[in-house]
């Protein structure tokens, strides 16, 4: 039964590109595995948000390891090649262990998890021992180190690199804050700790303050898995909705705020988390902004993801 009531019968599938047309041009190079288009497009100039979001985007592409492969073996000497093979392999090793929780993958499938997470690790630390001024492999890490359990405090050492090099990137913010989640190594207090901190310094505009309504989305959502409450109580908590909306105000909604491919991932989890705790007029406006720009995350954990955007996105 979906979570929300859908005001018309139409969805809105995630585009993963956001729109945007070099993001098309990357995913059309990896699906046909034309190595030269895919060199092509990340190695065009770029700030680190766009070499972040476009290497993440391939995170998302099955089937073509080999493609990597071949970069790496004709351009051993350059970083942007373990980068791309690293960022995929990461992808790669989570297609074997699927997304379901610990307790209920198999021992084979978390083998090859391990195996494929292990090659992916040592070509990110290449990439990160190549070029050393390059925040975007130390995101990655932050994705192949909680897959592999490294320590918490390896972690935070990894988006410490990360933000040393060029603070606020996005992916290392949420990244490190699912490993700060109850599910994997934290705990609800950890998780809002690191995301309070996070909309507190961070300078106006800055899409990383989404990780507040993130971090408040996955402890809705652990809530429901443990106590299987619909719908539970701290989806009807003004407190939350409240630290919501201040954030959005600090974030996707300050004048500061820049809305392009590296932050369409922002406004999609503000435009979720407004809807999931009550207030639709809020999500609606985000959702009315982004268009057919819609996410997989956070969407995906909604019972009826296409249509409850869908029917934000619908005229009233």
């Amino acid at each position: 039964m979906p979570l929300f009531r859908r005001r018309r019968p139409q969805g809105v599938p995630f585009d993963p590109t956001a729109g945007d047309p070099r993001a098309a041009r990357l995913v059309e190079a990896v699906e046909r595995d034309d190595l030269d288009a895919l060199r092509a497009v990340l190695g065009e100039p770029a700030s680190p948000e766009v070499r972040e979001r476009l290497t993440s985007l391939m995170t998302d592409l099955s089937g073509h390891h080999e493609l990597f492969d071949r970069w790496v073996e004709a351009e051993p000497d350059r970083p942007l090649a373990w980068l791309a093979r690293g960022a995929y392999g990461v992808g790669y090793a989570w297609e074997a262990r699927g997304g379901d929780y610990a307790d209920k993958v198999g021992r084979d499938a978390f083998e090859l998890f391990f195996e494929r997470l292990n090659v992916a690790e040592d070509d990110l630390n290449r990439a990160a021992d190549m070029d050393r001024e390059d925040p975007v492999p130390w995101s990655h890490l932050l994705v192949s180190g909680r897959g592999l359990q490294v320590p918490k405090e390896e972690l935070w050492i990894r988006y410490e690199e990360a933000q040393k090099r060029h603070p606020w990137l996005v992916e290392a913010h949420m990244q490190l804050l699912q490993s700060l989640a109850e599910k994997w190594f934290g705990s609800d207090d950890e998780s809002l700790a690191f995301a309070r901190a996070t909309v507190r310094d961070a300078p106006e505009g800055a899409a990383a303050r989404a990780v507040l309504p993130m971090a408040h989305i996955e402890i809705w959502l652990d809530k429901e898995r443990r106590d299987g409450e619909f719908p539970h109580e701290y989806r009807q908590s003004k407190e939350v909705l409240e630290e919501i909306w201040d954030a959005s105000k600090r974030s996707v909604l300050a004048d500061g705020f820049t809305d392009d491919l590296t932050t369409a991932y922002a406004l999609n989890v503000f435009a979720m988390a407004l809807n999931l705790f009550g207030d639709e007029v809020g999500a609606k406006a985000i959702v009315q902004r982004l268009g057919t720009r819609r996410t997989e995350f956070p969407w995906v954990y909604l019972a009826d993801p296409d249509g409850v955007y869908g029917g934000l996105l619908a005229e009233s």
